[in-house]
């Protein structure tokens, strides 16, 4: 019953939407963006994987879209598990308190990855290993009012991730909670179509305050 207006829509049907039962997703990073896409997705017929080894901070409270009051400076990952076996019990959920690196990338192993680390290091690193084990992969940032997302079906260049990467930060403008909610939406929009093999790669960048869209297909 979850689903059944998912397959109302065309673009999806019933036979997508049969496809999309028990796909396999992992969200690294638990933060603004990664916060509301896990509770998207949380309300879908996924199977994740979630990892983030931070807290969660009253000071993104406002931007996070899974925690509560309750959960603050608690470990993200853990609250997230709890947050999630609340909306939907009988999800299968995997989450690891883990930074990632070299030794331990392989976590992120899934059907599609979704980075939201914001970090540029651990975007590196995950876009190394996703192209290398050929996994799609959507990259989610957002700084200020605008949203910047790569999504890299294929085998890309580099310099697309560096392009990806060069972007002002939060720390420089600050943020605001729509940019996160934005980036989450299309990210998953994003994910549907990949999951259903009509995925293609794209640079995107959306500013929620002006309503201007800049996209690039790669």
């Amino acid at each position: 019953m979850r689903t059944v207006f998912r397959s109302m829509f065309k673009e999806i049907g019933e036979e997508g939407n049969e496809r999309l039962k028990g796909k396999q997703v992992t969200v690294a990073g638990l933060g603004g963006i990664g916060s509301i896409v896990t509770s998207i997705l949380a309300r879908e017929d996924f199977s994740l994987r979630l990892i983030d080894k931070g807290r969660v901070e009253e000071v993104d409270l406002n931007r996070m879209g899974l925690y509560q009051e309750a959960d603050i400076t608690k470990f993200k990952a853990k609250q997230a598990k709890t947050r999630v076996a609340e909306i939907n019990p009988k999800l299968p959920l995997k989450c690891f308190h883990e930074e990632l690196a070299e030794n331990n990338v392989f976590l992120v192993k899934s059907d599609c990855v979704i980075d939201c680390t914001n970090n540029a290091e651990a975007s590196r690193l995950i876009f190394s290993y996703c192209q290398g084990a050929k996994i799609p992969l959507i990259l989610a940032a957002y700084a200020g009012s605008k949203v910047y997302l790569l999504v890299a079906t294929k085998r890309l260049a580099k310099k697309h991730l560096e392009a990806f990467l060069d972007h002002p930060s939060t720390e420089d403008v600050g943020a605001i909670s729509p940019a996160t909610h934005a980036a989450a939406a299309i990210a998953v929009a994003q994910l549907f179509k990949i999951l259903l093999g009509k995925g293609k790669s794209w640079h995107i960048e959306f500013d929620t305050w002006t309503g201007k869209l800049k996209e690039k297909q790669l």
